[in-house]
Parts: structure tokens; sequence; C-alpha cells
């Protein structure tokens, strides 16, 4: 076996999307702020995946895992603090 071509400690690049924009990023546990920021979305924005035509919601500090194909949106916060 090639060293090289370690499949248990590789990461493999998949594509998610975020507001429709087409982001590549690696696979595994990733956290909502990084996400956001990847995709110039405000902090203080909603996120959420959405999944089987239901919007599953994130906090700020949470964490997904991304497998890949996972489609995101973002929107801002219903709330009256501004």
């Amino acid at each position: 076996m090639n060293p090289q071509h370690n499949t248990c400690s590789a990461t493999q690049l998949v594509q998610i999307e975020i507001n429709g924009k087409k982001v590549e990023l690696s696979s595994g546990q990733w956290f909502i702020y990084d996400l956001k920021e990847m995709a110039c979305v405000p902090a203080n924005h909603e996120f959420a995946e959405i999944k089987d035509c239901s919007f599953f919601e994130f906090g700020h500090n949470d964490r997904t895992h991304i497998k890949g194909g996972e489609n995101f949106k973002s929107y801002p916060c219903k709330g009256t603090n501004s």
C-alpha cells in the first residue's frame, strides 16, 4: 500500500451551496461562523440548512458535518434589536 494514499486520514473536497453560490471545501466538521465567513454572510444573519423542504436553523457557534451537496440559506434576523 502506498503511504501517500492513506484514505483514513484524507479529507475530500466537496461542493455545497450557500445562498445560491457554490462553495468548495473539505468534508468534515465545520463551525457555522466559518461557513458564513466563507460566503460573506453577515454574522448577525440567521443561517439554516434546507433539507427535504424544511429549514434547520443553526446558531452562530454551532457545528455541522459537511458531506457534500448541502444547501444553506441566510437571512436577516427577525428580532427588533439592531
